[in-house]
């Protein structure tokens, strides 16, 4: 089965006060799957079913609120709360079909051109549970240009693979046919981000990233490049 989703997402956020600020992301997908089912047979390759489906809509929006707990010589600490809101259509893949709610904490620390980064959450409700992490890394090459690294981990309270089981089949006495089932195991992800973000202008910002997975848990692509347009409203 390959599935292949291209992802367009409208994102902004506003400062309530100089610690209190609020935001949102819309993500807009068209998701692409197809899948076969193959037997073999003596060495002979039979395909037994094959289907494709598309589907293009609003997946979940996100609402957050994040407020800065201390902020001073270049270190800060914040906290989080991300709502996601099931706005996508479940039977389409595009939603989780329920509310759930993450709650984090953000570190930050810059010295001179260097900058470090870090935060921890937990999700509850939705699909299942998950603690994610991360670390970062920024370095500024220029006044405008600045190179990024992430490391980013996700355990998800959910199966995390799929086994083959063999079981009888009924009415046929004798014939043995094989299932996909989930396994027993928890889905652990670990993801590198290395990136890049230029200043095009005082209000606009070019990002680029590219997604390598370094585990082999859940779907799973190659890479998965990103890139986004910031522009910051000034008043």
């Amino acid at each position: 089965m390959n599935i292949d989703a291209s992802v367009a997402a409208l994102y902004g956020s506003f400062g309530v006060t100089s610690r209190l600020d609020v935001g949102f992301v819309a993500p807009v997908v068209a998701l692409r799957l197809n899948g076969s089912r193959v037997n073999t047979y003596r060495g002979r390759a039979l395909t037994q079913a094959t289907a494709s489906a598309t589907a293009t809509g609003l997946a979940d929006v996100v609402v957050r609120t994040k407020y800065s707990l201390f902020d001073e010589d270049g270190a800060g600490l914040a906290a989080a709360v991300d709502v996601r809101l099931p706005t996508g259509k479940r039977e389409d893949l595009l939603g989780a079909g329920s509310t759930s709610v993450r709650f984090s904490g953000i570190g930050s620390l810059e010295s001179g051109r260097l900058s470090g980064h870090a935060n921890a959450g937990l999700s509850l409700g939705g699909l299942a549970r998950e603690v994610s992490y991360s670390t970062a890394a920024a370095f500024a090459v220029s006044d405008r240009a600045t190179m990024t690294t992430e490391l980013l981990g996700r355990w998800i309270d959910s199966p995390g693979g799929i086994v083959p089981v063999s079981s009888d089949t009924p009415n046929l006495i004798g014939v043995k046919a094989i299932r996909l089932l989930p396994d027993s195991s928890t889905l652990n992800m670990i993801t590198l981000v290395p990136g890049v973000k230029w200043n095009v202008s005082d209000t606009w910002v070019l990002a680029g990233s590219v997604s390598i997975p370094l585990t082999t848990a859940g779907l799973t692509s190659p890479f998965t490049p990103f890139i986004g347009l910031d522009y910051a409203f000034g008043r």
